[in-house]
């Protein structure tokens, strides 16, 4: 899956602009992967380290920025079209790996996404409404077969998997609140 890095070995001032990062630093919801950037000749030309966010952390930063857009300036939401690309690679391709995440199936870890909506609620179907109104619709579907390898734009089911990702959360801060364990 093709996503986005949060930071590096020193992170930058823009990784801290989340109600989420002294969470995602605290419990560690990121792991190192090593890279490689070779030429056209195979020959390479830089490696390294470098520390990737959870999948749950990158989803629980897209979601608040589309949930609260109040709380992010227009320039963190400029890039619609590449975060629904990024928020479908990471739903659908967790789900098409288990045809089922809800109950004991639930391939995304339940317990990170829990503790980062604790922190500040976000609504997962807040995405799927700016793709409803993106005019780069036709864009995202053809990105996500070409690019990311995605046979098909799956548009209905990326909504009901968001809205069940959304019941979940809900369900589960809702025991949470009750005094009950999630």
């Amino acid at each position: 899956m093709k996503v986005d890095f949060l930071f590096d070995e020193k992170p930058s001032r823009l990784s801290f602009d989340t109600p989420f990062a002294s969470l995602i630093f605290r419990n560690r919801y990121y792991s190192k992967v090593h890279f490689e950037f070779r030429d056209f000749n195979r020959n390479t030309i830089a490696e390294g380290d470098v520390d990737v966010a959870f999948p749950e952390a990158v989803l629980a930063l897209k979601f608040d920025i589309y949930t609260n857009a109040e709380d992010y300036p227009d320039d963190k939401r400029d890039k619609h079209w590449k975060d629904v690309i990024d928020v479908y690679s990471l739903v659908m391709g967790f789900y098409k790996k288990r045809d089922a995440w809800l109950g004991g199936d639930f391939y995304l870890r339940k317990d990170v996404l829990s503790e980062l909506y604790r922190a500040k609620s976000y609504r997962p179907t807040s995405v799927y409404e700016i793709l409803k109104g993106s005019q780069y619709r036709e864009d995202i579907r053809v990105m996500l077969a070409d690019y990311v390898g995605f046979k098909v734009f799956e548009e209905k089911l990326f909504e009901r998997k968001l809205k069940e990702l959304e019941d979940v959360l809900k369900k589960r801060w809702q025991i949470t609140v009750k005094g009950e364990p999630p």
